[in-house]
């Protein structure tokens, strides 16, 4: 199992990513206050998350994920943002 990634909002957001050698890779863990659950699955982790489009807290999330899915594809981040790859 690699270092988990992490994205944290102090006092209300920490979103985790796994990747693991064995079993459904790469996986997700957040927390918001009083609760934490398990996500295979970026959009339903968005959608339990609620956090508003158009917020810059929204937009570092969004690039957090972006960068992770480019990771676990294989390409460099400048890559994928030209779109070249």
């Amino acid at each position: 199992m690699l270092k988990p990634k992490s994205f944290h909002v102090p006092g209300a957001l920490l979103i985790e990513q796994h990747i693991v050698r064995e079993g459904p890779s790469p996986y997700f863990v957040a927390w918001k206050p009083h609760s934490s659950r398990l996500f295979y699955d970026r959009r339903e982790m968005m959608r339990w998350i609620k956090w508003p489009k158009g917020t810059p807290t929204r937009e570092a999330i969004d690039a957090f994920l972006d960068a992770c899915q480019n990771q676990a594809d294989g390409l460099p981040l400048e890559q994928a943002r030209e779109g070249t790859a």
